[in-house]
């Protein structure tokens, strides 16, 4: 399928869980991503503490990941968006260091308050939609949280180029 800018994009929202084979798949619980118009994504990462990017605290294989803290910053660097709790820095958006896989790119991390961040996990867990456009998933808090990501002056020109088409 040929992906087009649409403004009416579609929505996916999945576990991290899924995308991860074998016993490393259970240190993955509670990692979603919303999927926006299959090309961009926001992570909603369970507390990753600080620093996001704190990369001595992994193996050097991260095939090798062996505790939730690991599998949430790795979750959180090759995210280009990430929503974290984290009571001390609730409300504040951070810049992180360029990651690798994405030339000249930082990651952005949103940071929301434990019981903000609890009401939008649940509601992706029972949203755990496949397809339906923006449009229609307005009002579930994830989904009108990640139109506030969208709208941000945090948000990149070429991200946003895909979710500001005419349909």
């Amino acid at each position: 399928m040929q992906v087009t800018p649409k403004a009416d994009y579609p929505v996916e929202a999945r576990s991290r869980r899924w995308e991860v084979d074998g016993p490393q798949a259970a240190l993955y619980e509670g990692i979603w991503d919303v999927l926006l118009n299959r090309m961009v994504t926001v992570s909603f990462v369970p507390d990753i503490g600080q620093p996001v990017h704190d990369r001595a605290r992994w193996p050097a294989d991260l095939d090798e990941i062996t505790t939730e803290r690991q599998a949430r910053q790795e979750a959180a660097m090759f995210a280009d968006y990430t929503v974290t709790p984290n009571i001390e820095l609730a409300g504040r958006t951070i810049r992180s260091q360029t990651t690798s896989w994405r030339e000249g790119r930082h990651g952005v991390v949103f940071y929301v308050g434990p019981a903000e961040y609890a009401r939008l996990a649940a509601d992706l867990q029972a949203l755990d939609v496949v397809g339906a456009t923006v449009s229609e998933l307005r009002g579930h808090p994830a989904v009108d949280f990640v139109e506030r990501i969208v709208a941000s002056p945090e948000f990149a020109d070429e991200d946003a180029f895909w979710l500001r088409g005419e349909d």
